[in-house]
């Protein structure tokens, strides 16, 4: 036997010359795993509080009965007024422990209450939390009675306070809630620090249980079902630690192939714990992030946490479907803004290989003394919630927007090292030369705008070598909405492929974050007039704008064209647009009009030297079609062609002298003013409609087609997220995506229906029932309400017809914290990084779709 001093101070670890048998017998036949007690239903909630709401004889049948996830207020649409919410509100939770937790240790826990709690078990105070965006719990089985018990917890859901700072939104008990039955002794902390050691891996496992005995540990890692290596050791004290050389090869986690293991590890007592880990080191360097020791350029996005009418209290579905969105539109990484995201979203970005940057909550306030302490506490809370997901490669020490502090960023570093270590640091500035207490120069490039974004040179930025990435430029934060005319949607998509093409083109920078995922609303001192920021890439549905396209166009693994023009005369002042892009990874594309070849087009490389899949610049929607129709020489009809499309049917054009060259052809072909007028609408005018084809060619082949003709037809496209629906833990949540389209499926911006909804069965909408399409499309949501069976959607629009949605809900109860001993966790196996949903058919029934039946309805 050997004692080794170790990093706690005076407590010893004692290394093995006990064999491991001796070690399995200890652990034979226990197998008391933590039992687990959701508690997200039947909340009473009261936009005020009074000292007689922690009582438990307080009669509280007035009140609001909710659900968790929950906000104090209904977010809406737009013009939402954050200052006019409730501040402090109160919930209450009357429950009956099950007969399984006696003799147990009770822990309470929340995964986040915004933006600050206190909670009283049985009318005594058991905890207090500061920070929205952090979890925190309580042992509270010294409160608890045999009978009924209440949870009174006290919120402060105010809007940015000075201790914690945070994004505009509603606050509440937004996240999970539940208890948990432990032993006696129970593992209150575990800590993976995974290490390269040549081609091997060391784990350095450190935690915390609520003892000071000597106890027996069993740690092991399993691949599905199979535990491929196992290590037993004793330790004695409340932390521990052992490092563990695995004796076994394993599969790093990347970007394209995010392989997850199940680490567990066991008390001899019976407790236990298990996470999914990855096997992979992350660095900064000068040559900038590096992942498994490749350089990795960072193509990130920042997203805000927040949704219409569901505000910040998001089930997990939503968080999942944004990682999701993320990884579907070419992205690498994400930068969690104000604070840690909901863990929901970290694990799904594990699975499918997204890099997180997660930043320390807070905007451009440092205060000092209590405020900063509080800061730091959230910092620490933070990081301890999230260290052992492989997808975090960078922790944000530094609040957004705020000036130099020094010592309190040494302080942040410093911290941030002390629990980790294994991750570089970053802090976020928008002016040059910051002093810098991180790895890593993150930096809002305020620069002005040309006709191509302005670039800032790293040396010129950071006075150095450090690792550079770019998290904003004014040149990408351009409002586009789903309503605006289709030249501001245009000039919002090239401006991001043009600052994309900039940024792949400085070697010096490690990549960008831009801004943002989607659409969110604002505390009203913004330059927005309906207190929404609109420079997201897609709307606050995550309804796709233009923009999202750049990106998506970039992957090798799928097909895209995104033709960016619907060809609509009204949409342009004078005339038809001449030229036309698509964003697309196709080889070229092939133009049609009229079922007549024009020509094939292929990447502007000239514009976008640096992006792997330029936009196809399409100048020429005629081509050839006017000289053979008019019988021209193709070079006398260039010359007319381009004096038409200069005329564009301003006829006091006419009547200005001619050029030379233009006058001599016109004269030669015997073209008169009169004919010319003729041409003119003939063949260019906005008056005279067009049909248009595109085909994709990729490797010699059509990929792709889409059509662009006058709309003749409007239908309604509805797509439902899946068909079934489960209540368990929490409620669930579906998306209903509805656009109006004309025969070539194209979306008609312009149709502004009203739409109706009613729900059958144990279904209900989170959100207005009544409401319009914006710019031709509109999603809504409906969520569980705690039965089961067939449900129903009544959909009733005002032109496009009435349709009947089918769904199941079905209802059951899942651990999503813990699995039984050997079970392997459903969608542990984790997706190819290409992998698309597979498509769900849902039964839309159509009632009828004619007008004059709709009007007899």
């Amino acid at each position: 036997m050997v004692d080794n001093k170790c990093h706690c101070g005076k407590i010893k670890l004692t290394t093995t010359s006990r064999k491991a048998e001796q070690y399995k017998e200890i652990f034979e036949g226990v197998n008391n795993l933590r039992e687990y007690m959701p508690l997200n239903y039947s909340w009473r909630y009261s936009p005020e509080v009074k000292s007689e709401y922690l009582k438990t004889e307080f009669q509280d049948t007035s009140f609001k009965l909710v659900d968790i996830p929950h906000t104090v207020e209904r977010e809406q649409y737009s013009y939402n007024n954050y200052e006019d919410k409730p501040i402090l509100c109160c919930y209450r939770k009357m429950f009956i422990l099950p007969k399984e937790f006696e003799g147990r240790r009770i822990i309470l826990h929340f995964e986040g209450v915004m933006s600050g709690a206190a909670v009283f078990v049985n009318g005594t105070k058991a905890a207090t939390h500061v920070g929205g965006y952090t979890p925190f719990s309580c042992d509270i089985t010294e409160y608890l009675a045999e009978d009924d018990n209440l949870i009174a917890v006290v919120v402060d859901s105010s809007f940015c306070t000075e201790a914690v700072g945070g994004e505009a939104g509603f606050g509440g008990i937004y996240r999970e809630v539940w208890l948990e039955a432990t032993d006696e002794v129970y593992i209150k902390d575990v800590f993976v620090k995974i290490l390269k050691n040549g081609h091997s891996w060391k784990l350095d496992v450190s935690g915390e249980i609520n003892s000071e005995i000597e106890i027996n540990y069993k740690m092991y890692i399993a691949e599905g079902k199979k535990h491929i290596a196992t290590k037993y050791f004793k330790y004695t004290g409340s932390k521990f630690s052992y490092s563990w050389e695995l004796p076994v090869s394993v599969e790093e986690w990347s970007i394209d192939s995010p392989k997850l293991y199940k680490f567990i590890i066991k008390l001899g007592s019976g407790d236990e714990k298990s996470f999914n880990i990855g096997f992979r080191t992350v660095e900064a360097s000068p040559e900038g992030i590096l992942l498994g020791g490749t350089p990795v350029k960072i193509n990130g996005v920042s997203r805000v946490q927040s949704f219409p009418y569901i505000g910040v209290a998001a089930p997990q579905v939503m968080d999942e479907n944004d990682a999701d969105l993320i990884k579907r539109l070419g992205f690498n990484a994400v930068r969690c803004m104000y604070g840690a995201h909901s863990e929901h979203f970290i694990n799904r970005c594990d699975q499918i290989g997204i890099l997180v940057f997660e930043e320390m909550s807070g905007y451009g306030y440092v205060g000092d003394g209590d405020a900063r302490g509080q800061k730091l506490e959230n910092l620490r809370e933070m990081i301890v919630r999230d260290r052992n997901h492989p997808s975090v490669f960078m922790w944000g020490t530094r609040i957004r927007g705020s000036y130099d502090s020094d010592s309190f960023y040494r302080e942040t570093a410093e911290l941030a090292a002390s629990l980790d270590g294994t991750r570089p640091t970053a802090g976020v500035r928008d002016f040059k030369m910051s002093s810098m207490q991180e790895d890593v120069y993150c930096f809002d490039d305020t620069s002005g705008e040309n006709s191509r974004p302005v670039l800032q040179s790293r040396t010129s930025v950071t006075g150095g070598k450090a690792p550079y990435i770019v998290c904003s430029h004014p040149f990408a934060a351009f409002s586009s909405s789903s309503y605006s005319k289709e030249d501001a949607k245009i000039k919002h998509a090239l401006r991001h492929a043009l600052l994309l093409d900039a940024v792949n083109a400085d070697r010096s920078i490690a990549g960008s974050f831009i801004p943002h995922l989607s659409d969110s609303g604002t505390n009203g001192n913004s330059a927005y007039e309906d207190n929404m920021s609109h420079n997201g890439i897609t709307n606050a549905f995550r309804e796709r704008k233009l923009a999202s396209f750049v990106y998506e166009s970039q992957r090798d693994d799928t097909v895209v064209m995104e033709i960016a023009s619907y060809m609509s005369a009204g949409d342009f002042a004078e005339q038809p647009p001449e030229s036309v892009y698509v964003f697309t990874n196709c080889d070229r594309i092939d133009l049609f009009r009229d079922d007549s070849f024009v020509k094939s087009f292929f990447p502007d490389r000239k514009k976008f030297p640096n992006l792997s899949h330029a936009p196809v610049l399409i100048d020429d929607l005629s081509g050839d079609s006017f000289a053979n129709a008019e019988k021209l020489s193709p070079e006398d009809a260039k010359v007319i062609k381009e004096y038409l499309l200069w005329y564009a049917g301003d006829e006091a054009k006419l009547k200005v002298q001619k050029k030379a060259k233009t006058a001599a052809v016109l004269n030669k072909c015997e073209i008169d003013d009169t004919r010319l007028f003729e041409l003119y609408e003939k063949h260019f005018s906005k008056d005279t409609p067009h049909s248009y084809r595109f085909e994709g060619i990729k490797n010699g082949e059509i990929v792709a087609v889409g059509k662009r003709s006058a709309a003749r037809k409007k239908s309604l496209n509805i797509l439902v997220e899946r068909s079934k629906l489960f209540h368990s833990d929490s409620y669930d949540l579906a998306e209903i995506k509805l656009m109006a389209i004309d025969q070539n499926g194209n979306k008609l911006s312009y149709c502004f229906d009203g739409v109706s909804v009613k729900c059958d069965g144990s279904i209900e909408i989170a959100g207005p029932e009544l409401f319009s399409l914006v710019g031709g499309s509109r999603v809504f949501y409906v969520r569980t309400k705690g039965g089961k069976g067939e449900a129903k959607i009544h959909l009733k629009t005002e032109s496009l017809g009435y349709y009947l949605i089918d769904l199941t809900v079905e209802r059951f109860s899942k651990d999503t914290l813990a699995l039984p001993d050997g079970e392997e966790e459903e969608g542990n196996e984790s997706p190819a990084a290409s992998e698309e949903p597979e498509e769900e058919k849902i039964v839309v029934t159509s009632i009828f779709e004619d007008e004059d039946d709709d009007d007899s309805y």
